[in-house]
C-alpha cells in the first residue's frame, strides 16, 4: 500500500485562539513616592508583570525571578485569549 501523491493527507487541528502568557511576581521593596497633595505614599512590595507569546517563555521567565531570594510568585503562568 502506497501513500497517495502529495502525501498523505493532514488532518487539520482546530484554530488556536490567539492571546498572551501572564504571570505576576513580587518581593519586598520598601520606598516612598510623591503623592496628590504633595503627600508621600509608602509601598511595601515591588510586582512585577510578565507578559509572553508562549507559555515557555512566560515559564522561563517566571524561573528566573522566582530563583532569587525573597520572591513570591502571585500570579503563575495563565493564558489570556484575547
Amino acid at each position: 500500500m502506497a501513500a497517495p501523491v502529495g502525501g498523505l493527507p493532514v488532518t487539520p487541528q482546530p484554530p488556536q485562539p490567539f492571546g498572551v502568557w501572564k504571570a505576576t511576581v513580587r518581593w519586598a521593596d520598601p520606598h516612598s513616592v510623591s503623592g496628590p497633595n504633595g503627600t508621600t505614599l509608602t509601598y511595601t512590595f515591588h510586582y512585577e508583570h510578565i507578559v509572553a507569546v508562549t507559555q515557555s517563555d512566560c515559564d522561563g521567565q517566571l524561573s528566573g525571578f522566582a530563583s532569587q531570594l525573597n520572591v513570591r510568585v502571585t500570579e503563575p503562568c495563565t493564558f489570556y485569549p484575547y
